[in-house]
C-alpha cells in the first residue's frame, strides 16, 4: 500500500522535528529510512537530491520543515477542481 511506504520516513521526521525546525525552518528535508540526508532551500532541489542519492527504486521523503503543519479542508461539494 502506498501510504505504508513512507511510514519510517514520516516517523523519522517526527522524531527529529524539533531539531529540524530549530535549524532549518521553512526549508525542505530529504529523508530515506531513518536517515536525514540533508536539507534544501526548494522542493525541486530536494527532490533532485533525493533521486541523486537514492535512485529511482528507493523511497524517500521530501517535506517542508514547519513548526505548525497547515491543515487544508476539502469538502465533498467543493468546485475547486472541475471533474
Amino acid at each position: 500500500m502506498a501510504s505504508d511506504r513512507l511510514k519510517v520516513e514520516l516517523a523519522t521526521y517526527e522524531q527529529r522535528k524539533d531539531e529540524l525546525v530549530a535549524q532549518n525552518a521553512g526549508k525542505f528535508v530529504l529523508i530515506h529510512g531513518t536517515e536525514v540526508l540533508g536539507t534544501c532551500d526548494t522542493y525541486e532541489d530536494a527532490v533532485k537530491s533525493g533521486y541523486e542519492k537514492c535512485g529511482l527504486s528507493k523511497p524517500f521523503l521530501v517535506k517542508q520543515i514547519c513548526a505548525v503543519e497547515r491543515v487544508q479542508f476539502i469538502t465533498q461539494g467543493s468546485s475547486a477542481c472541475p471533474s
